[in-house]
């Protein structure tokens, strides 16, 4: 499901405030879905757009945890040659960011539920 950044703005909406409601879609948008290298890509997105946002000043997981796991799973990727250990240490890594962004979800989602500004 894709969203159009454009059509969340609002007129009463600053694009600052536009940006914050971006974030809560992009956390909700079938993370488990997606290919490795697009978990990869859009775990990197949210953590960059997260980062320093005065709303999400102390999420846990942590962005750096979030980070180190979405490095840690494109190199598992990266190093993927066909054999079994390899396919299982990214099947790992591919698990450890899957939970860690449920879990950064779980803490948007509470966030949210405390500001009703963001809604």
């Amino acid at each position: 499901m894709k969203m159009n950044y454009r059509k969340l703005q609002t007129k009463k909406q600053s694009r600052k405030e536009t940006k914050k409601l971006f974030i809560l879609f992009l956390v909700k948008l079938g993370f488990k879905d997606l290919s490795v290298n697009d978990k990869v890509s859009r775990a990197r997105s949210i953590v960059t757009a997260m980062t320093g946002n005065a709303y999400f000043a102390t999420p846990t997981p942590t962005l750096t945890s979030v980070t180190d796991a979405a490095v840690a799973l494109d190199a598992a990727q990266q190093a993927l040659d066909g054999s079994k250990i390899k396919t299982a240490l990214r099947n790992t890594a591919e698990t450890t960011l899957d939970t860690l962004m449920g879990g950064l979800q779980g803490y948007v989602d509470a966030v949210e539920m405390k500001n009703t500004e963001m809604i």
